[in-house]
């Protein structure tokens, strides 16, 4: 009997997925635990295994559709086997749908030269993650002659900027093995006034996971600054020991552990609102999220249980999951059960800001970047080290004062540095 193959899980507050590419088609041999296809949400890019070795029999959904948790994508089979009549009968318009979007997608690419190299031999098919994959068909390298350096040989989306800069800094040789692109006729009338980019993928995941946020929630936001002089000064004797320890110590760190202490002082932001069941759950464990700008638009890896984490092995998680989220390389399990979200701002050239909360959250710390200017201490005009932070909040489960209240708590940990 056919397997049913359905849209998995992949957090708990995600529903909804989009096949951004199919790795098999109607009549492949598939084996147990080979990937079926890329799937894109909003906080994450998974690879789909297989769950059942057999010949893939249909192919239900199109390459770029969005469907919700549940939906059946694919069935797996025996050789020859047939489905129902009527899976059938609809079976055909799928297919016909899936060809004519994968060579939609494919015209769309096809200006990208393809790089030539020796295949690399590896073990079984090719593993990459979603980023190192379209990345690849950005560059035209063909991922059969990369070398992957992630866990198991997977390709990571360095492996494979690393792969299109040899190639292209090749002998003349290898060069002549690139098509060249094709001439693009000039417009008819001067410049073409508007660029279309695809809205596809994770950018149309977050825009509507960001557009419900907006619309169910009222937001509201303060600001204070806070004076980080002496964390910096403890940071500049501390971190390197902790590189010492192949530990990068980052302020973040710091402001993560503060966090946690302020939560614990302030438990209303470590809560969600039921409001089906008219009531606020207070979570008793902290799972922080980072906000991490990734090459596919902005994901929240959570640092979990992180009340139980100390300076150095805070600073060692975001590291890792920061890095994670850049290649490509997070797991369904890296972005499920946030409690509390902190985005970093630090390096961009901006004043403040304030953030869009992670539903199903209740606030959002927006973090600044620090710098030196004259401010008033004690009574003297003094050069400190300065920056603003952002509290942004649920105005249906706190109000001013809480926030007020949050903010002074957290300011206090900043600026006294004897708590690490």
């Amino acid at each position: 009997m056919a397997h049913e193959v359905r849209m998995p899980q992949l957090s708990q507050s995600v529903v909804e997925g989009e096949i951004s590419r199919w790795l098999v088609k109607p009549g492949d041999r598939v084996e147990l635990d080979q990937v079926l296809a890329e799937i894109v949400t909003d906080k994450v890019d998974v690879e789909m295994p297989s769950p059942v070795a057999g010949t893939v029999l249909k192919v239900l959904v199109a390459e770029g559709d969005t469907v919700s948790i549940g939906t059946p994508l694919l069935f797996i089979g025996k050789e020859g086997e047939s489905l129902e009549e009527g899976v059938t009968s609809t079976g055909a318009i799928y297919s016909s749908l899936t060809a004519s979007i994968v060579g939609a997608e494919e015209s769309r690419t096809a200006a990208a030269p393809t790089l030539s190299a020796p295949p690399v031999e590896r073990q079984g098919p090719v593993r990459a993650a979603p980023v190192a994959r379209k990345l690849a068909r950005e560059l035209g390298v063909d991922l059969e002659a990369v070398a992957g350096s992630g866990p198991g040989g997977r390709i990571t989306g360095d492996d494979v900027r690393q792969a299109a800069e040899a190639l292209r800094a090749a002998p003349a040789t290898a060069a002549s093995a690139v098509s060249p692109p094709p001439t693009a006729a000039p417009p008819p009338q001067g410049e073409p006034r508007f660029e279309y980019l695809p809205y596809t993928g994770r950018r149309r995941q977050i825009g509507a996971r960001l557009a419900h946020a907006k619309q169910t929630i009222p937001h509201a936001s303060v600001v204070e600054e806070i004076d980080v002089t002496d964390l910096v000064a403890r940071r500049a004797e501390q971190k390197e020991a902790a590189a010492g320890r192949g530990v990068k110590l980052t302020y973040l760190a710091y402001f993560t552990r503060a966090t946690v202490d302020t939560l614990k002082r302030n438990p209303l932001f470590n809560a969600t609102l039921e409001e089906d069941e008219a009531r606020i759950a207070v979570r008793k464990f902290y799972n922080i999220g980072i906000a991490v700008d990734a090459p596919d638009g902005l994901v929240v890896p959570v640092l979990h249980s992180a009340d139980t984490l100390d300076l150095l092995q805070t600073a060692a998680g975001i590291t890792r999951l920061a890095e994670k989220a850049r290649e490509g390389g997070l797991e369904p399990a890296d972005v499920q059960g946030s409690t509390f979200t902190i985005s970093s701002v630090g390096g961009d050239a901006i004043l403040f800001s304030a953030g869009v909360i992670n539903t199903p959250e209740v606030a959002l710390l927006n973090l600044h970047r620090i710098e030196r200017r004259p401010v008033v201490f004690g009574d003297e005009i003094a050069v400190r080290s300065m920056m603003y932070v952002t509290l942004t909040f649920d105005h249906r489960v706190l109000d001013g004062g809480h926030a007020t209240r949050f903010m002074r708590d957290f300011k206090s940990r900043c600026e006294t540095v004897c708590v690490w």
